[in-house]
């Protein structure tokens, strides 16, 4: 196991690492193969999540869901520490895929907390993204993300039935050990949608 440490200077307040776990068909590629092939897998989960309503960050997210929850930014992040969303982080940013959020109350689409419980024993966050936004044989090679609206009972029978190998091939996962400054809320900060 490999660990990347960045050193910081004592007067600085020590932040504690976050942990990623790197892809594990990823694990075995040199550092530049494995940031093409993460930004070659990016591409294909945002085009698939495009034509459902696309990525927001995670404070887009709670600004969509502040009409129908008392306390959005709790709720989310509620949702998200117990697995009940789809969520990932790209390059220091938690995205949130819209396509699992009712377009008009933004309440969670049935079926996505089932099927993202059912992944977690597998995978990592962004193993589950990507399971959502990857042909499946369980689907007659459809996405997920295609079906989840029409028939979620369907993806959360694909999701039951995936097993380790399908969302974690075998093979030791890479972990990364990163210091990240912790976030830092900006007055009149306007958020990008990612589509």
């Amino acid at each position: 196991m490999m660990r990347a440490l960045a050193l910081s200077r004592p007067s600085a307040p020590a932040q504690p690492p976050t942990v990623e776990a790197a892809p594990p068909a990823l694990a075995s590629l040199p550092a530049g193969h494995l940031s093409r092939a993460r930004e070659r897998q990016f591409a294909t989960m945002a085009r698939a999540f495009a034509r459902h309503g696309g990525l927001v960050e995670g404070d887009e997210a709670a600004w969509l869901l502040r009409r129908y929850a008392r306390l959005p930014i709790s709720a989310l992040a509620r949702w998200i520490v117990e697995g009940r969303v789809v969520s990932f982080c790209r390059q220091g940013r938690r995205l949130v895929p819209l396509f699992q959020f009712t377009p008009c109350e933004m309440s969670l689409r049935p079926g996505i907390a089932e099927a993202a419980g059912a992944l977690a024993a597998h995978g990592d966050e962004w193993a589950i993204a990507r399971w959502f936004a990857l042909a499946n044989d369980w689907l007659d090679g459809r996405l997920p993300v295609d079906v989840v609206e029409a028939d979620p009972d369907a993806v959360v029978r694909a999701a039951c039935a995936a097993t380790p190998a399908a969302t974690a091939p075998a093979g030791r996962r890479a972990l990364a050990v990163r210091w990240r400054p912790a976030p830092v809320a900006r007055p009149g900060h306007a958020t990008r949608w990612i589509r």
